[in-house]
C-alpha cells in the first residue's frame, strides 16, 4: 500500500495551499494495463498491435498518477481560489466575487458560480488531518459572500 503525505504550506495569514494526496487508484490501472499488455504480448506475440494499446494506455495511466502527485492543489487566498488537479486544463482560478455559493457535503465541496457553472472538489483528496482546516476555509470565504 502506498502512503500519501499531505504538506500544507502556510503562505501568509490568509493564504494557504493544500496538495492532493496520491491517488492510488490511477497507479493500480496503469500498472494493470501494462501487465495485461504483457500477457497480451506473451500469448499474441508482437505481431498484434493490441499489446502496444495496452502499455500506451497503461503508461498514459501512470503518467496521470505522478502527474496527479507532483501538480496536485488547493491554494485559496483572499481574493481566489486556484485548483490544479492535475489535467489537461492546467490550472483553474476562480475569483471569490465570481462564486454565487459554497456548498459543504460529507463527499465534496461544490462551488456555485455565478456563471450558473459548477466546481465539485472531492474531500478524498484531502488527507483527513487537514479536511476539517479546508472546511473552515471555505466556511469563511462562505459567511463573507453572504
Amino acid at each position: 500500500m502506498l502512503y500519501s503525505v499531505v504538506v500544507v504550506h502556510y503562505l501568509d495569514a490568509m493564504e494557504r495551499e493544500f496538495e492532493f494526496r496520491r491517488k492510488n487508484l490511477l497507479l493500480a490501472v496503469g500498472i494493470l494495463f501494462v501487465l495485461t499488455g504483457f500477457l497480451g504480448w506473451r500469448n499474441a506475440g508482437l505481431q498484434s498491435i493490441l499489446p502496444y494499446v495496452w502499455w500506451i494506455g497503461g503508461l498514459i495511466w501512470i503518467y496521470r498518477y505522478w502527474s496527479f502527485y507532483r501538480n496536485g492543489f488547493l491554494k485559496v487566498n483572499e481574493q481566489m481560489i486556484q485548483l490544479n488537479f492535475a489535467n489537461f486544463r492546467g490550472i483553474q482560478q476562480y475569483r471569490i466575487v465570481d462564486i454565487e455559493d459554497i456548498l459543504i457535503t460529507s463527499k465534496h465541496y461544490c462551488l456555485i458560480l455565478k456563471t450558473r457553472g459548477k466546481i465539485k472538489i472531492d474531500k478524498g483528496n484531502f488527507d483527513n488531518n487537514s479536511i476539517q482546516e479546508v472546511d473552515n476555509i471555505f466556511i469563511s470565504i462562505r459567511d463573507k459572500i453572504k
